[in-house]
């Protein structure tokens, strides 16, 4: 904020030299001196325009800074809840339809939330989106769906009506 201030302050010292001009060309002094006190406030107004151009420059890279530090902030707390995550496979080993992965609690950690699971595709674009218990094709296919991206992870059925031929996920 030091530039800031110094900004200022050198708005006030123009202001106040600009008046002095202005209060000499009032007491009636010379064409010539006339003249040198006009060219001097013209000056004097330039500096005041460039002074007021640096501030709200200033103003923007303050507020540019500002931005940066949030956005490294979110991601340095994003970083801490992905640890918390390890990709898992909600299927059980040697499953007809083979792996399916989402991301789940470490051990240990999470203990307050209830037991959940997030999605791996909007994990790996750094958002926590809860998958979601859904029972789907009138009660054949069990199935953990995302909300936000849309993706949905078959645990049991397919979408399109086969059994157990491959892992499907849909995305809308």
């Amino acid at each position: 904020m030091t530039d800031a201030l110094a900004i200022a302050a050198a708005f006030q010292s123009l202001k106040a030299a600009f008046d002095i001009g202005k209060a000499l060309l009032q007491l009636g002094v010379s064409a010539e001196v006339s003249a040198r006190i006009s060219e001097m406030n013209s000056q004097i107004l330039a500096a005041q325009e460039s002074a007021i151009a640096s501030r709200d420059y200033q103003f923007t890279l303050m507020k540019h800074i500002d931005d940066l530090e949030k956005q490294i902030a979110d991601l340095e707390a994003w970083d801490a809840e992905a640890e918390t995550y390890e990709l898992t496979n909600m299927r059980p080993p040697n499953h007809p339809m083979g792996s399916a992965f989402a991301y789940a609690p470490k051990k240990g950690t999470h203990t307050t939330e209830p037991s959940h699971c997030i999605c791996a595709n909007c994990y790996q674009g750094r958002h926590k989106s809860i998958l979601q218990h859904e029972t789907r094709n009138p009660g054949r296919c069990k199935v953990l769906a995302c909300h936000r991206c849309g993706g949905a992870l078959y645990l049991e059925g397919e979408r399109d009506g086969g059994f157990f031929s491959s892992v499907k996920i849909e995305r809308s």
